[in-house]
């Protein structure tokens, strides 16, 4: 008996690992992406914002549990004014060379 279960738990153990390392493979849920402007927005498991250009990188880690108005740009392109959730906070990044 103690050996069956300890086989048991073994396989469930086994089976738990192989879920959580397919969790962790899984890509992030894309709501936006516009390639012309540099811009990616993720919603899991935080907002994840990145503005990319030639020379420039920024990226941005935002609670869910809040709203953002963003302004957002790199020698002048980028997004003006986007909006996640109806915001109460506003982000302001203007980036230059």
């Amino acid at each position: 008996m103690q050996n069956f279960l300890q086989d048991v738990l073994d396989a469930l153990n086994i089976q738990l690992a192989k879920e959580l390392a397919d969790q962790q493979k899984k890509p992030t849920t894309q709501i936006a992406s516009d390639e012309t402007i540099g811009l990616q927005v993720a919603t899991e498991p935080t907002y994840l914002i990145i503005k990319q250009d030639e020379q420039n990188y920024i990226q941005l880690r935002l609670d869910k549990d809040y709203g953002y108005e963003i302004t957002l740009k790199q020698n002048g392109i980028g997004l003006d004014r986007g909006l996640l959730q109806n915001g109460g906070s506003n982000i302001n990044i203007s980036q230059s060379n």
